[in-house]
């Protein structure tokens, strides 16, 4: 967006953009300069890196530029919109994540109190918890759950956070 901001034509700023940007999009954009100098169309040359890409974003950018060369218009414009569509989608994207695993975060860390609670109800079944604390092993088994889900709650506790900045 910065070359065809600059003046620079289509293929002059994909050059550009193939020589200044690391792996692995540097050399899909260096292909598709290869692809075109060989007499492929630009259009197919993007359709095939879409292809090899598989990324939906870069079929966003492929289906943009192939419209904007069929109808014209400013280019630059274009790829402003493109661009905003795409930072706001990848905020949208992580907020959902980041909710998901909040509400992960809280049903898991209620199942462990439900059941505990489901066990002390006598009503229903009485003795439900009785052989963890008769039997020997069920030390044991319990110190290994409260572990595990002590473990489980920090991992995701510590990815939450991760993700959320």
């Amino acid at each position: 967006m910065r070359a065809v901001r600059a003046g620079l034509p289509v293929m002059a700023s994909m050059e550009a953009a193939g020589q200044e940007t690391p792996d692995p999009v540097g050399p899909e954009f260096r292909r598709i300069i290869a692809d075109t100098r060989i007499g492929i169309t630009l259009e197919e040359a993007l359709h095939r890196a879409a292809a090899r890409v598989m990324v939906v974003e870069f079929n966003f950018f492929v289906v943009t530029l192939t419209l904007q060369r069929e109808s014209g218009g400013n280019l630059t414009e274009t790829l402003a919109t493109l661009s905003s569509v795409l930072r706001r989608r990848s905020e949208l994207r992580a907020q959902d994540t980041s909710a998901d695993s909040r509400g992960a975060l809280v049903r898991d860390g209620a199942w462990p109190r439900c059941t505990i609670y489901r066990g002390r109800d006598r009503r229903h079944q009485p003795g439900y918890f009785k052989p963890m604390f008769s039997d020997p092993r069920g030390g044991y088994i319990l110190g290994a759950a409260i572990l595990n889900l002590s473990l489980a709650m920090l991992t995701m506790r510590t990815m939450l956070r991760r993700t959320m900045g």
